[in-house]
């Protein structure tokens, strides 16, 4: 007569299967928990490293704008200063030269 199985064992079988198949599965929930809880690490991490190098780039080039300004208004007064001294030295020339830039635009706007 072929053996077959009892009630009992087939139970016993199942029970055996599914505690398997939950051990299994709880496992491999805590393994993607971990991976994901190191990838999240991770991506903070370069976050953070990403924020500080912006944050240097831009005080860097809020610097160099600095010396930018400083430097367009040194040559700006220096400028300034230049016709100012001129037109002290030299004011009849001086406005020699302003009444004919001044015609040379007003002839320029009448052509229009």
């Amino acid at each position: 007569m072929p053996h077959t199985p009892s009630t009992n064992t087939l139970s016993s079988d199942y029970k055996d299967l599914s505690s398997d198949a939950k051990n299994m599965a709880s496992e491999a929930a805590s393994s993607a928990r971990s991976k994901l809880d190191s990838a999240r690490e991770q991506v903070g991490d370069k976050l953070e490293a990403a924020g500080e190098k912006v944050g240097e780039i831009a005080s860097r080039a809020a610097d160099t704008a600095g010396r930018l300004s400083k430097r367009a208004r040194t040559g700006a007064m220096r400028a300034g200063d230049a016709i100012v001294e001129f037109v002290q030295e030299r004011p009849v020339m001086s406005l020699g030269i302003a009444f004919v830039a001044g015609y040379a635009i007003i002839s320029l706007i009448r052509r229009r």
